[in-house]
């Protein structure tokens, strides 16, 4: 099974910033985002808190914000949540996945 990498930007009511080689998770729903970049660009919120479990089985509470993210040339309103160690990986909810394969098939990586 291959990795999926690709630039997005993320939007809030202060700043856009683009985000370079993405990992990109087609079987998740959230995007995970540091703190600092969430504050930077002016997400809304935090609107509520969620408990996630880690790859490694480890549960989380993390705080959940409004982002656009914008991928090529489709933006859409996001979830973003953060958590502490929070890196960069953007979760699409399954309706994306068909879209991103196709657009993406040759960064896919086997």
């Amino acid at each position: 099974m291959g990795h999926l990498h690709t630039d997005m930007t993320v939007r809030g009511s202060k700043a856009d910033v683009e985000l370079k080689n993405v990992l990109i998770d087609t079987g998740a729903t959230y995007t995970v985002l540091p703190e600092k970049v969430l504050e930077g660009v002016g997400a809304w919120g935090p609107v509520g808190e969620v408990e996630i479990e880690l790859r490694n089985g480890e549960k989380v509470r993390a705080k959940a914000y409004g982002v656009a993210i914008k991928i090529e040339e489709v933006e859409a309103p996001s979830i973003s949540i953060t958590f502490e160690g929070a890196q960069i990986r953007r979760f699409l909810p399954y309706e994306h996945h068909a879209a991103m394969k196709r657009r993406s098939r040759r960064k896919v990586a086997c």
